[in-house]
């Protein structure tokens, strides 16, 4: 009975790492910054499937992530939005916060960063025009001035 279960548990271990030998995975990561109006730092990951023929596709997607400065953990109050377009597709997205204190020396310093992910789901070259909102302030250089990156 031992023998058993010690050979299901070896076929199942064996099943779960079974390589992906089509090339479609992982699905490569590039990723753009920039600063913004306000000095605050902007990233934007783009995970794409290498052909549109990969089993992974509707996978592909973008993950945008806003970082900032504050004096304290506290967060209530603050929110972050971002309005996102790709190929003109357009959407509001919400976002996740989290911050870490960084403090030194007893002097305050906590670095939040904001992220919300846009499904994409294919590959064609993506256009992606990003403008984030700190807390109902837009942090561009003014209506339209947004952040452009290619894919």
């Amino acid at each position: 009975m031992r023998s058993l279960i010690v050979l299901s548990f070896s076929l199942l271990s064996l099943r779960s790492f079974a390589l992906d030998t089509s090339g479609c995975s992982p699905l490569p990561q590039v990723e753009k910054t920039a600063v913004t109006a306000q000095g605050n730092s902007l990233r934007v990951t783009a995970l794409k499937a290498p052909s549109q023929a990969c089993w992974n596709v509707s996978e592909s997607s973008v993950t945008v992530a806003y970082q900032w400065s504050q004096k304290s953990l506290n967060t209530d109050g603050i929110s972050v939005h971002f309005w996102v377009s790709i190929n003109g597709n357009e959407r509001n997205l919400d976002s996740e916060i989290e911050c870490q204190d960084m403090a030194q020396f007893y002097e305050a310093d906590v670095r939040c960063t904001a992220t919300a992910t846009f499904v994409v789901g294919n590959i064609s070259a993506w256009n992606v025009e990003v403008a984030p909102q700190l807390s109902g302030k837009w942090d561009t250089r003014g209506y339209g001035n947004n952040y452009n990156f290619m894919f």
